[in-house]
C-alpha cells in the first residue's frame, strides 16, 4: 500500500484479508473507499456490510447492502444474518432460500441454512446443508465447526 497508496486491488484485497482475520475496524476504512469504484465497489458493499454486522451494527449493514437482489450469496447471507439480530426471524429464512435459489452453491448460505435447520430442529436438511459445503469447502472452519456440532444429535 505504501508503495501504490491509491490502487483500488489492494485496498480491496488489504480490506479482504482484514474482514477475514476479524480487524473489522481496518476493514472498513478499506472498504468504503471504494463503494464507488467501477470494478470492487459492489464487493466492496457486501464485505463492507459483513463488517458493520460483526461489529453489532445490523441496520447499517442492510442499508449498505441495499436491496435485493444481491450480486452474491454471501450478501444474502450477511442479509439473512442481520434480519435475524433485528428480530425478523422470517424474513431472514426468505433471504436463506431466495439466496441458495440464486447461488445453489454458496458455502455462506448452505452454512447458514444448515445453522437454521439445526435450530429448527430439522438435522436431515442441516446434514444435507453440511455435506454441501464440505463438498464445496472442505477446510472452511465454520463448516467443520457445524459438522462437530451436529454430531451426536440424532434425527
Amino acid at each position: 500500500l505504501q508503495s501504490a497508496p491509491n490502487d483500488p486491488e489492494l485496498h480491496y484485497l488489504n480490506g479482504k484479508v482484514a474482514v477475514d482475520s476479524g480487524n473489522f475496524e481496518l476493514a472498513k476504512s478499506e472498504l468504503q473507499r471504494l463503494l464507488q469504484d467501477p470494478k470492487y465497489g459492489k464487493e466492496a458493499r457486501v464485505l463492507l456490510s459483513q463488517a458493520y454486522h460483526s461489529t453489532g451494527n445490523a441496520q447499517l449493514a442492510l442499508e449498505t447492502l441495499g436491496a435485493e437482489p444481491f450480486s452474491s450469496g454471501l450478501a444474502y447471507g450477511v442479509a439473512a444474518d442481520a434480519n435475524l439480530a433485528l428480530g425478523r426471524a422470517s424474513q431472514a429464512i426468505g433471504l436463506v432460500a431466495r439466496g441458495l435459489a440464486a447461488f445453489p452453491q454458496s458455502t455462506p448460505l448452505l452454512t447458514i441454512d444448515a445453522q437454521y435447520a439445526i435450530s429448527a430442529g430439522d438435522l436431515d436438511r442441516a446434514r444435507r446443508s453440511i455435506a454441501q459445503s464440505l463438498a464445496l469447502a472442505p477446510n472452511d472452519a465454520r463448516v467443520l465447526l457445524l459438522q462437530g456440532r451436529l454430531g451426536d444429535r440424532k434425527s
